[in-house]
């Protein structure tokens, strides 16, 4: 592969420090969205042996999604004034720290504990990575982020593969450690192969009313901030009960159900190695525009269909929306933010349109606890309209 020079560096993607720093942050990014996503499929067995009802278990996970948007703003001053070293590496121990307590929960209490610890970590983490990716490229910034996202895609894989052997296990639990493990060696090569120094000070100004006032002013910004949210609200109401929805209401089995959801991501993987390029090409938002419209479909086919095979194929046209979504709108947004602020304006956006998307969850479970979870996804597909629009 060529390399791109960009100001006397050479980027490259699969090689040298660039290279390393793609990879460092794919994989972690990939453990951190697994551990996490690895909880959908398994809401049937966690509900049954918490002894919990739906409700509870959607806003347990919107607890961890609404700590993980909140921290998305700290976590990206954090990497501005201190250094993305030093925010990467906390991240990954924090998280660690949340894989640990799943690893051991047996009560609705320490579940909750568990998942809001590592709900900390991610949204502490997300900003220091994305910035740390677009410190590192710029002529290949879009493919950078189109790899990233495929790293992210692999996690939805291996969330499906450990919901899988998970079924098989005397206890859910287990599933948690082999990423404790991976996440240690991921903090390590962070520690070895990252370039910046620790930095620990207590004079860190977050000054979030100044740097909202400077990110909303912009229209652009604001459009782009509709969309996110919406997106964020109905990937993460569909994604969280996708497997409880495809039994209940479908007749899967839980092993076809499992499968499905690895689906969304398989599929994914092939959206960013063909829909990004598009992006670098045509332009961003032109391209997320198609990327909405597909995901609308899709879900409403996956909705309304009952024969398994068309129900399979809109869930395919949801996954290659919404996965070539993100890459999209994310290289759109940080393009028209301060370059010297980028870690800290990227966290008040994303903290923002993820604590409106972590209410998915909660709004799903209570639809389909007094109505069905087809009720709840119909409205979803609303939404996804307006991402359109947006």
């Amino acid at each position: 592969m060529a390399d791109v020079a960009v100001d006397g560096r050479e980027e490259r993607l699969v090689s040298g420090h660039s290279g390393r720093m793609l990879f460092l942050v794919s994989f972690g990014s990939m453990t951190l969205f697994s551990g996490q996503l690895v909880l959908s499929p398994l809401l049937p067995t966690i509900i049954a042996a918490l002894a919990i009802t739906p409700a509870q278990a959607g806003v347990a996970l919107s607890v961890m999604r609404a700590l993980v948007a909140l921290c998305r703003f700290p976590g990206g001053r954090l990497a501005d004034q201190l250094s993305r070293k030093t925010v990467l590496v906390a991240a990954y121990l924090l998280a660690v720290a949340g894989f640990l307590l799943l690893s051991v929960a047996d009560s609705y209490e320490a579940f909750l504990l568990a998942v809001a610890v590592l709900g900390v970590g991610a949204g502490l983490y997300m900003p220091a990575a994305l910035t740390q990716l677009t410190e590192t490229f710029v002529a290949r910034r879009g493919r950078a982020f189109g790899v990233h996202e495929i790293a992210v895609n692999l996690g939805g894989v291996v969330a499906g593969g450990l919901a899988v052997v998970a079924i098989g296990l005397p206890s859910w639990n287990a599933v948690f450690l082999p990423l404790v493990a991976v996440l240690v060696a991921v903090a390590a090569l962070t520690h070895r192969w990252n370039r910046d120094d620790y930095v620990l000070s207590t004079d860190v100004s977050f000054d979030l009313r100044a740097t909202g006032s400077r990110v909303f002013r912009d229209p652009r910004v604001l459009a782009m901030l509709a969309a996110f949210a919406l997106m964020a609200f109905t990937w993460m109401g569909t994604s969280s009960f996708l497997t409880a929805f495809l039994r209940a209401e479908k007749g899967f089995s839980p092993a076809l159900a499992a499968n499905a959801f690895t689906g969304l991501f398989v599929v994914g993987i092939a959206a960013n190695l063909v829909v990004t390029p598009l992006g670098d090409r045509f332009g961003h938002v032109r391209t997320a525009v198609g990327s909405a419209a597909l995901c609308a479909l899709g879900l409403g086919v996956a909705t309304v269909a009952s024969p398994a095979v068309v129900v399979l194929a809109g869930l395919g046209l949801f996954a290659l929306g919404s996965a070539s979504f993100w890459p999209l709108m994310i290289a759109s947004v940080v393009d028209v933010l301060p370059a010297d602020s980028v870690g800290g304006d990227y966290g008040v956006v994303s903290m923002t349109f993820m604590g409106v998307g972590s209410l998915g969850s909660t709004y799903v479970g209570v639809v389909a606890e007094h109505a069905t979870y087809a009720t709840s996804y119909l409205g979803l597909v609303a939404l996804l309209v307006l991402v359109v629009v947006a």
